[in-house]
């Protein structure tokens, strides 16, 4: 499993590497080769990302 700190960074990284393109969390899960051991702390990573108001206007969620 992966640390939650690490996927915010990670994701951060991916987000800032795209801009000004809008990324969807799939591909953001492609890049990072989520599993499915690491899919609950990935996702609460994106949200603590979007509640923080880091990655709301860069990321396409569905």
């Amino acid at each position: 499993m992966r640390n939650k700190e690490k996927l915010k960074t990670k994701i951060l990284e991916i987000v800032e590497d795209n801009k000004p393109e809008i990324v969807s969390v799939d591909e953001i899960k492609k890049a990072l080769n989520v599993k499915e051991a690491d899919s609950q702390e990935f996702q609460q990573a994106l949200t603590e990302l979007e509640n923080e108001g880091k990655i709301r206007m860069h990321i396409a969620i569905p």
